[in-house]
C-alpha cells in the first residue's frame, strides 16, 4: 500500500494515495494528538486518550473503540498497540506470531510496532519484545534484545529494531536482508 497521512496542527488528519481498504478515511477525525499508519490502516490518538481507526480489520487492528487512557499508539502489520497512563501495554489484531502478548507489561514509557513484533521500553532503559522469536531470512535470534541495556528511543518498522543508548550509540537487531542494520554511517566522528 502506498499513501500518506498528515496530522496538522489544529488536530485534523489528511490523506492521499491508495485507498483499497479505507486507510485514508480520516475526513472527519478531529482532536488527534498523534497518528501511526501499518500498512492497511490508519489509528489515531484523541486528546481524551481514545482512539480512533480505519482501514483493513483483518485481524480486528481496527477494534479499538473499548482502549482508554492511551497516551501513545502505533500501528504494526495486522495489529495495533496503545501504551495506558499507567505504564501498561494493550493489543488486538494479528496475533499469529505473539506480536499482541503484551499483557504482563509493567513500567513502559514508549511502544513501537513492526510487522512480526511489537517494543516496549522500560523505564529502566531495557526492551520488552512480543513477536517472532527468529526472523526467517537469516535465522537472527531476536533474543539478543534481551541483553539491551540504557536505551533511551527504540524503533521497530519490517522485521528489524533500531535503538538508542544513552551514550548516543546505536544498536540493531532483527532482518538486515536490504542493509536495516548497517548503521556504521549514522556514527558520530
Amino acid at each position: 500500500m502506498q499513501f500518506t497521512v498528515g496530522l496538522k496542527a489544529d488536530g485534523t488528519v489528511v490523506a492521499t494515495g491508495e485507498n483499497e481498504y479505507g486507510q485514508c478515511n480520516v475526513e472527519e477525525w478531529k482532536d488527534i494528538i498523534s497518528i501511526s499508519c501499518g500498512p492497511y490502516h490508519t489509528i489515531a490518538l484523541k486528546k481524551n486518550g481514545k482512539v480512533l481507526a480505519t482501514g483493513r480489520n483483518e485481524y480486528g487492528e481496527c477494534e479499538l473503540s473499548s482502549w482508554k487512557n492511551i497516551v501513545s499508539i502505533s500501528a504494526g502489520g495486522g495489529h495495533s498497540v496503545g501504551l495506558k497512563a499507567n505504564g501498561r501495554v494493550v493489543a488486538t489484531g494479528n496475533n499469529y506470531r505473539d506480536q499482541c502478548n503484551v499483557q504482563t507489561w509493567k513500567g513502559i514509557v514508549s511502544i513501537t510496532a513492526g510487522i512480526p513484533h511489537t517494543v516496549g521500553l522500560s523505564k529502566n532503559g531495557t526492551i520488552a519484545y512480543a513477536g517472532e522469536e527468529v526472523i526467517l531470512r537469516n535465522d537472527v535470534a531476536l533474543q539478543e534484545y534481551s541483553g539491551w541495556t540504557d536505551i533511551v528511543s527504540v524503533s521497530a518498522k519490517g522485521t528489524h529494531i533500531v535503538a538508542v543508548k544513552s551514550d548516543g550509540s546505536l544498536v540493531s537487531g532483527g532482518d538486515s536482508w536490504l542493509g536495516e542494520r548497517d548503521l556504521r554511517l549514522w556514527e558520530l566522528p
